[in-house]
C-alpha cells in the first residue's frame, strides 16, 4: 500500500544542482522501506531550482537520505502551503497546519521567516503572528535546534520544517581543524566532479594523494563517499512523525551494503607538522566506526625537488601494508591548495604550482578547488594534460586535469 507522499527541498551549494539529482538517483535504489527491506519505489521527478533540489516521496524515504547524501546542505519537509495576502489569512493558516502533528508539545522552535514580494512584508509582524498561534504548543524562541521555516513568495507561503539540525556538511568526524576549513559538501562536490567519468573498478588501482591534506577533509570526503553519516544527530530523529523504523538499530545495519566507493590507497602531506597531528586524530575518530580506513601522512613542503613515490603510500593500503603493489597503479591529486599563502599569487598566475604538482606526481588525473575570481583571466597550460574548469558554487569552482 502507497503512503502519503511529502514535499522535500533539499538546500544546495548554487551551481551543484545537477549533481544534487545525480547524487540522489545513485542513492535511491539503495533506500529501505519500513519492513527494512530494499526500497521498490521508483525515484519520484526531481525539480531545480537556484540553489535547491525538489521532489515528492513517502517520509521515510526522504528522511533517511539524511544518513547517506553527502552534497545537501540541509534538507526541509514541507508541512503546509497556503495563500495569504492578509495577517487574519496567515494565521488562520498557521493555525490550520497541524505542527503539532509533527513535534512533541513543549519542543524548542526557531522561526525563520523570509518574505519575497508578499503583500505582508514586515518579517517581524509575521514572526509575531506564529510566535502567537504556536506558543501554547512549543516554546519558541532564538537558537533553537529546531528550525521551522515561514516563507512567503508573492503571496505564496510554505511552512517547512528542518530535518537536518547542524548542516549536513558538518559531518562531525572532525576532531580539529586548521585555518579556514574547506566545507565538506564542496570537498564532496569536488570529488564527484572528479570522479564521475571513471569506473569503480578503475579507482581500486588509485592512490588518491593531497599535497596540502590540513585537516583532512579532501580525503576523507573520498574516503567516505558511500559511508553513512551516524557519528551526529540530526532534528528529524526527535519528531513525533518520523517513521519508527528510521529510528532503530538495525536501520543502518541493513542498509551498509553499499556500491564499492574506495579508491586503493590514500596519502596527504603538509609542511605543517602539527597539521598531520590533526589529521591523525581525526582519522582516529573515523576508524571508530571505520575500522578499515588508513591514511599514509608524512611531512613535506609542497616545493621540495623530487617525485612522490607509490611505495611512499604504501602504509595506506587498507588491505595491509605488505600488500603486492598493483602495476597497473596510479596516482590522481585532490586538494584545496592554499592560494595566496604557501602557493604565492605570482605562482598562481605563472602556474608554477600546477607544472611543480605535475612533475611531482606523475598524477594522470588532478583536481583542485580554487577562488574563482582570483583565477579569472587565467590561462591553464596543457602541458600533458587536458584542463576544464568548473564554477560550481558561488565564488568558487573546481579544477580538472586529464589525461
Amino acid at each position: 500500500m502507497s503512503l502519503k507522499k511529502f514535499e522535500f527541498f533539499f538546500v544546495v551549494a548554487p551551481g551543484t544542482e545537477a549533481l544534487a539529482v545525480q547524487e540522489l538517483e545513485e542513492n535511491w535504489p539503495f533506500l529501505l522501506g519500513s519492513d527494512l527491506r530494499p526500497n521498490v519505489e521508483p525515484l519520484p521527478q526531481v525539480q531545480t531550482v537556484f540553489g535547491g533540489i525538489s521532489f515528492e516521496a513517502e517520509l521515510g524515504l526522504g528522511l533517511q537520505n539524511h544518513f547517506w547524501l553527502k552534497l545537501p546542505v540541509r534538507i526541509l519537509v514541507r508541512v503546509a502551503s497556503f495563500f495569504a495576502d492578509e495577517f487574519f489569512q496567515l494565521e488562520n493558516a498557521l493555525q490550520n497546519s497541524n505542527l503539532q502533528d509533527w513535534l512533541e508539545k513543549g519542543t524548542e522552535v526557531e522561526f525563520k521567516i523570509e518574505s519575497q514580494r508578499s503583500k505582508l512584508g514586515q518579517e517581524k509582524r509575521i514572526l509575531e503572528v506564529a510566535t502567537a498561534v504556536f506558543s501554547s504548543q512549543f516554546k519558541v524562541c532564538e537558537s533553537a535546534a529546531q528550525k521551522v521555516y515561514l516563507r512567503a513568495s508573492e503571496n505564496q507561503w510554505t511552512l517547512s520544517l528542518d530535518g537536518s539540525g547542524e548542516p549536513l556538511y558538518k559531518r562531525n568526524w572532525a576532531v580539529n581543524k586548521g585555518e579556514a576549513p574547506l566545507r565538506e559538501n564542496l570537498a564532496a562536490t569536488g570529488w564527484r566532479l572528479l570522479t564521475r567519468d571513471v569506473p569503480v573498478a578503475e579507482m581500486q588501482n588509485v592512490t588518491l594523494y593531497d599535497p596540502f591534506v590540513g585537516s583532512g577533509t579532501c580525503l576523507f570526503e573520498a574516503a567516505l563517499q558511500n559511508q553513512p553519516q551516524q557519528q551526529r544527530e540530526f532534528s528529524f530523529l526527535r519528531w513525533k512523525a518520523t517513521p519508527g523504523f528510521l529510528k532503530l538499530p538495525q536501520f543502518l545495519k541493513n542498509s551498509k551494503v553499499r556500491r564499492a566507493g574506495f579508491v586503493g590507497r590514500f596519502f596527504g602531506a603538509d609542511s605543517d607538522a602539527e597539521m598531520i597531528k590533526t589529521t591523525q586524530k581525526n582519522l582516529k575518530a573515523i576508524q571508530t566506526w571505520v575500522p578499515e580506513l588508513s591514511l599514509g601522512l608524512t611531512v613535506r613542503d609542497f616545493w621540495s625537488d623530487g617525485k612522490i613515490r607509490l611505495n611512499e603510500a604504501a602504509v595506506a593500503n587498507p588491505h595491509g601494508a605488505n600488500s603486492p603493489q598493483n602495476e597497473a597503479e596510479k596516482i590522481w591529486v585532490f586538494t584545496n591548495p592554499p592560494f595566496g599563502q604557501r602557493i604565492p599569487w605570482r605562482q598562481v598566475q605563472r602556474q608554477k604550482w600546477l607544472q611543480h604538482l605535475v612533475q611531482s606526481t606523475e598524477a594522470t588525473r588532478i583536481g583542485f578547488l580554487y577562488p574563482q575570481k582570483s583565477l579569472e583571466g587565467i590561462e591553464f597550460p596543457r602541458i600533458t594534460y587536458c584542463f576544464q574548469r568548473q564554477n560550481f558554487f558561488m565564488g568558487a569552482g573546481c579544477g580538472f586535469c586529464r589525461p
